[in-house]
C-alpha cells in the first residue's frame, strides 16, 4: 500500500500541537519504501530534526496550497 504524506502543517505552525504528532508518525514510519513525502518550504522546529526524502517540494502560496486536493506532479 503506498502512502503519501503531505506536511502541510510544518508550513502552517512552528511548533507545537500537531507538529508533535506529526513529527512523531513519520519518525516511526520513515523507514517504509511505500511512504512518499510532499511539503512546502517551513521553519518548523520538529521538522528539522528528521531526515526523510523529500520528493517534490511545492512552488504554490501556502495560502492557495492549503485549500487544493494533493496534486501529483
Amino acid at each position: 500500500m503506498r502512502v503519501t504524506y503531505d506536511n502541510i502543517i510544518f508550513s502552517l505552525q512552528k511548533a507545537g500541537g500537531i507538529s508533535i504528532y506529526w513529527a512523531e508518525l513519520i519518525k516511526r514510519l520513515k523507514n517504509k519504501k511505500d511512504i512518499t513525502y510532499f511539503e512546502s518550504n517551513n521553519s518548523n522546529i520538529f521538522r528539522k530534526e528528521i531526515d526523510i526524502n523529500i520528493k517534490n517540494e511545492s512552488r504554490l502560496p501556502l495560502k492557495i496550497l492549503r485549500y487544493l486536493p494533493f496534486i501529483n506532479k
